[in-house]
């Protein structure tokens, strides 16, 4: 898990950056943020991205993804 808030607003480095520290492949991250621009910049590099918005549209996202065996979702 990586907070991009703690870096200030994410760049496209920033994020290639986390996924080698993560060990993972682009398609195997996710990254949640309420910014559009910075959803754009995760999907423009191949990583699953989703725009917060409310706990209910995270929820939906996440299932929808397929992610609702895989990770504990909001209540």
């Amino acid at each position: 898990m990586e907070l991009s808030a703690s870096h200030g607003q994410a760049r496209p480095g920033h994020y290639r950056h986390v996924i080698k520290q993560l060990g993972v492949q682009p398609e195997e991250a996710l990254f949640l943020d309420d910014k559009l621009v910075n959803i754009e910049a995760a999907w423009a590099l191949g990583i699953q991205a989703i725009q917060f918005s409310t706990v209910e549209r995270l929820r939906a996202d996440l299932i929808a993804l397929g992610l609702d065996s895989e990770l504990p979702l909001p209540v």
